[in-house]
């Protein structure tokens, strides 16, 4: 699904995917090779910052604040459109390594790498025989401050970057490069 996200050209300027691959599954005879125990603990702060009951894939989250079922078109696309009407005041871009914008809140600024990945092989578990491709794969992501006002600050290397709400995980602002 964000391969075709990412092709659809009426959402170039609208989206940013970031595809955080948990580890949970890893036991089931294939390890996925871009799952991490960390992205396995970022879903947990969503169940509990969303009121969730449990974690789940394949899940899909918007700017922070509402989750569905990863393959459910209709939700996603609505939710996207939703977010793109919001009216938020804060702003990031990332220029040569360098994050800068603003912000009227105290809000985390976070760096991640992003590679779009060749097709991985499935040797096992449910997928097993099957190519799966992944796209917009997190292989790193680290909190570069905390800012309020105006900062302009190095990436640390990230090619995308956003502004999050600490405690509600609410993203506000987020830029690549493109």
């Amino acid at each position: 699904m964000i391969g075709e996200l990412k092709r659809d050209p009426a959402l170039r300027d609208k989206i940013i995917p970031l595809a955080f691959h948990v580890d949970y599954w890893n036991q089931l005879g294939w390890r996925d090779p871009f799952s991490s125990s960390e992205w396995s603990q970022r879903q947990a702060a969503y169940v509990r910052a969303l009121n969730l009951d449990s974690p789940y894939t394949p899940q899909a989250i918007v700017d922070g604040q509402r989750q569905f079922v990863g393959s459910d078109r209709r939700s996603l696309y609505d939710a996207i459109d939703r977010a793109s009407h919001e009216n938020i005041r804060e702003r990031v871009t990332i220029t040569n390594g360098v994050a800068s914008g603003s912000t009227s809140r105290d809000l985390d600024l976070f760096g991640a790498v992003v590679r779009d990945e060749t097709s991985t092989p499935v040797k096992a578990g449910e997928n097993s025989g099957r190519t799966m491709r992944n796209d917009a794969v997190v292989h790193k992501l680290t909190r570069i401050a905390r800012v309020k006002g105006d900062f302009t600050l190095n990436t640390n290397g990230a090619n995308v970057v956003f502004l999050q709400d600490p405690k509600t995980l609410k993203i506000f602002a987020a830029a690549m490069v493109r």
